[in-house]
């Protein structure tokens, strides 16, 4: 009699463990109404195990069996009162179980207790040593919240998800979340362009070690690509997590996509908008050449746009004027219309700049870009081919605007992560 309970019970964890293995998002609504059901039927089960007089569980088995019914009812998308209570019995029970613990940190975060879930991980810490779990939880954490001090928050959170790679080099769900931390790193603590290509470079390994029906990972990294203004890989990694997850904005994010890249077309086209007479003047109050007393300029030569190849143009200053503003506060990177000596057009991207930048960059200011990095937008729109050039800044420390170095104008733009499943 005993054998066979234990077969039944070993069976119902089983079912519980099949049935939590796909991702609760990538099913349908159907699908989880069917699941709720099931869900009823084990957790009455383990509920009759649990109060079995003939055969009583023994304190450890009562701490298993608690932790099984509040991993159950963590599985569906809201809030369980029940988890919890079922999960706090069980570590009081037995306090040294990690997953009962993360478990518990992961419910917590869906009732809005961040303080509660960050303390539930650093407990699995603790108290059960290192697992990939608790660290990649606690630096997720640990990007969402901050506190007082975001840029320290954020830095840690990226150790976090090293610590938790280096326990599996293997595992995809780590490569994603510390994609997630070095993008977010690199916004926040003003780190340079490498940090945003290492964030690339982790959700690609993510992708190739098993991640390939993450939504979220292709959603993050088009908008890495987004942000890069690598339009043809945007658009193929939003198409991707539209598929996978039909609730995401990511069609919406390629027809942004498509509208902007549009709309600078035809402004470099119409040359601003500017009429040929204003136009003319502009153009020939645009520097052709650099004086200043600094010995380090003057190896620089000034050059046109139609002079420069594609890549970062060593020792070379290009001089332009904006004709229009093309984004507006919020938007990253900041986006203009710009024409040099030659009477040139251009799209010039301002990366890691503050809204305070639209108040200091208008029509008709003067922009010197030192070392000017040059890109050729591509991307096909309804069977059509858009390209044009694109000057990216993204160190304010290589421009002047007006003869004022550009660091002296502009704080660094932040993100957030906000969300919990979006990590």
């Amino acid at each position: 009699r005993q054998m066979c309970i234990r077969d039944r019970y070993m069976g119902l964890e089983a079912s519980i463990a099949e049935m939590v293995k796909r991702p609760s998002f990538r099913r349908t609504q159907a699908e989880m109404e069917a699941l709720q059901k099931d869900a009823d039927r084990l957790l009455a089960q383990l509920d009759a195990r649990l109060n079995d007089t003939n055969d009583p569980p023994s304190v450890d088995k009562k701490a298993h069996i608690l932790y099984l019914q509040g991993k159950l009812l963590d599985y569906f998308p809201s809030y369980s009162k029940r988890g919890q209570e079922c999960l706090e019995k069980s570590l009081k029970l037995n306090p040294r179980r990690a997953e009962v613990w993360n478990t518990m940190g992961h419910i917590l975060w869906k009732k809005n207790d961040l303080a509660g879930s960050r303390r539930s991980f650093e407990h699995s810490l603790e108290k059960c040593g290192k697992t990939k779990e608790a660290l990649r939880h606690l630096s997720i954490i640990l990007r969402a919240t901050g506190g007082e001090d975001k840029k320290a928050s954020v830095e840690k959170s990226v150790e976090l998800a090293k610590q938790a790679l280096q326990l599996d080099y293997a595992d995809g769900e780590s490569w994603y979340i510390l994609g997630n931390g070095l993008f977010t790193n690199f916004f926040v603590n003003m780190k340079k362009i490498d940090e945003l290509k290492n964030a690339l470079k982790a959700y690609n390994l993510a992708e190739s070690k098993g991640q390939t029906e993450n939504p979220d990972l292709y959603y993050n990294r088009a908008t890495a690509y987004r942000y890069l203004e690598e339009y043809s890989k945007a658009v193929v990694d939003f198409e991707k997590a539209a598929v996978l997850d039909e609730s995401l904005d990511a069609q919406a994010q390629i027809a942004r996509v498509q509208n902007y890249i549009t709309t600078v077309e035809m402004l470099i086209a119409n040359k601003g908008k500017v009429k040929e007479k204003a136009l003319n003047g502009l153009i020939r109050r645009i520097p052709t050449t650099v004086r200043s007393s600094n010995p380090a300029f003057t190896k620089f030569n000034v050059r046109t746009l139609n002079t420069l190849v594609l890549g970062v143009n060593h020792e070379t200053i290009l001089t332009v004027k904006v004709t229009t503003i093309v984004t507006q506060k919020g938007d990253v990177p900041a986006g203009f219309i710009c024409v040099d000596a030659n009477g040139e057009f251009a799209c010039l991207s301002i990366y890691n700049s503050s809204d305070d930048i639209y108040d200091k960059v208008g029509r008709e200011t003067d922009i010197y870009l030192f070392s000017p990095l040059v890109n050729e937008i591509r991307l096909e729109v309804k069977e059509r081919e858009i390209r044009y050039k694109c000057i990216q800044v993204f160190e304010v420390d290589s421009m002047f605007i007006d003869n004022i170095k550009g660091s002296e104008f502009f704080s660094p733009n932040t993100i957030v992560n906000q969300t919990f499943e979006k990590r």
